[in-house]
């Protein structure tokens, strides 16, 4: 008897349990939606980080699991060293890390180009949903990036160049946006309060002293000899950038302000510093190649997380432009209400429209009035159907490609941009003449950039900036 009643008992707990762990199953399911859709570009910059890890994971440690796969493996001769072999499966391994990744990317902005409004089915599945799928995809693409033969490399190694010479071009031109925004923006709000001008002329001082500081530090640990010509003409080009923007700048001809120069001054000296540590550490106008070699295991985590925030931070900021990029920006108020007009107003014939298809201003102004009603009074049903033909706040297709060209940045910052012998500089990342030039002329094309910002409306008078 009592089995009997128990049964019917450990039937229901067990239904119980069952529903109980479907619910909470579902919670976390819905919560990891809401998450990843509110938080969509920090779950890209997520893929990009864990491929960054893979690849210096990989590049450092994979030597064994590399061995494993034939057609990596036999195309070295039976003679290479231990050096030699360390070095070629470490840029095997970046390389196919890399170019896995990119090929992740490129396919999210191929499969969101145009989407101009929210309501795009696009938007929810191929962007901001199907998590599970796309991991698998990641996944799935860096493993069959392993797959290649070794023939691959050559063309994809150009390929990576010309890719991150693109992303560094982007990076200074979101460097001299960012600087007149910022420069801009306090200035504006020093006509309520001064203060705003006390503290620009406070990060414009802050800025020069980065600047005179970063040239300093070059000229005691990387020239110690008067034979060192090439480091003492790479500072002297980051004090003429700097004089150059600055005297540009404030210019009585041109619209500038000093706080930007102030900036691109810092950036300038910087590049050339950071040129200077890149350079081989057996180089020996390298003052601190001495030292990191000494601090090998330290340097080199502090180089991988320094790269790697930095590297993220600009292919964040770079690929969520909300103003020039988005996919709607290119739509006026009048086409959103003409559209909201055709969703919301559902007691209006539309028949006060003209021949161009847009509607008389009483018309749209009617139908925005009608859509903040409906939001507010009615469950928001109209105003979410207005929500729906809002542009994108940033451009998805523009934001997946900046991610695609820092994935080809990535491979060439973890070979020595495919420089030979550059893999073997104890393992760090970013090493190699060929770094050391791609940052020196970054600096250049940075200052020479902001001086045609500058520049470019007195020359090109018929265009509007």
């Amino acid at each position: 008897m009592g089995a009997l009643m128990s049964a019917p008992i450990g039937v229901c707990g067990s239904c119980a349990a069952s529903m109980a762990g479907y619910l909470a199953c579902s919670g976390c399911s819905s919560l990891a939606r809401g998450i990843a859709s509110s938080s969509a570009r920090f779950a890209y910059c997520a893929y990009f980080t864990l491929s960054m890890l893979i690849a210096w994971l990989l590049r450092d440690f994979g030597d064994s699991l590399l061995k494993k796969i034939p057609w990596i493996e036999n195309v070295l001769p039976a003679t290479a060293s231990a050096d030699v072999e360390h070095a070629y499966f470490g840029t095997q391994a970046v390389y196919r890390v890399s170019l896995g990744t990119t090929a992740f990317f490129m396919l999210l902005s191929i499969g969101t180009v145009n989407i101009k409004y929210r309501s795009d089915t696009r938007d929810r599945l191929v962007h901001h949903g199907s998590w599970a799928v796309k991991t698998l995809v990641y996944l799935l693409l860096i493993v069959l990036a392993f797959c290649l033969p070794h023939g691959f490399s050559a063309p994809y190694a150009w390929l990576a160049r010309l890719g991150s010479v693109f992303f560094l071009l982007v990076q200074v031109v979101i460097l001299i946006d960012f600087a007149h925004a910022w420069n801009d923006s306090w200035v504006a709000r020093s006509e309520e309060s001064k203060t705003w001008i006390g503290a620009l002329l406070t990060c414009t001082a802050i800025s020069y002293g980065s600047a005179i500081a970063f040239n300093a530090v070059g000229w005691a640990w990387f020239h110690p000899s008067v034979e060192c010509r090439l480091n003492a003409l790479f500072l002297v080009t980051g004090i003429l950038a700097a004089l150059a923007v600055g005297v540009s700048a404030m210019h009585p001809s041109v619209s500038g302000s000093i706080f930007p120069a102030s900036l691109m001054a810092v950036y300038a000296n910087f590049m050339i510093w950071s040129a200077l540590v890149s350079e081989p550490h057996s180089y020996e106008c390298n003052g601190m190649g001495e030292q990191l070699d000494a601090a090998s295991g330290s340097a080199l985590a502090t180089g991988v997380a320094a790269t790697l925030g930095s590297v993220v931070w600009a292919a964040l900021r770079a690929g969520s432009r909300s103003d020039d990029n988005a996919g709607g920006s290119d739509y006026g108020a009048g086409e959103r209400q003409r559209l909201l007009a055709s969703v919301v107003d559902d007691d209006t014939t539309h028949t006060s429209a003209g021949l161009d298809g847009a509607p008389d201003a009483p018309d749209a102004e009617t139908a925005m009035e009608r859509s903040s009603g409906d939001a507010e009074g009615t469950n928001g049903a109209a105003g979410s159907a207005a929500d729906d033909f809002d542009p994108p706040s940033y451009n998805y297709s523009w934001f997946h490609l900046v991610f695609a060209c820092a994935s080809l940045y990535v491979g060439m910052l973890f070979t020595g941009w495919g420089e030979e012998g550059a893999e073997g500089e104890g393992g760090f990342v970013d090493v190699g003449w060929v770094s050391v030039w791609v940052k020196v002329v970054t600096a250049w094309v940075g200052s020479l950039l902001y001086v045609w910002t500058l520049v470019a409306p007195m020359v090109l008078t018929e265009r509007e900036f």
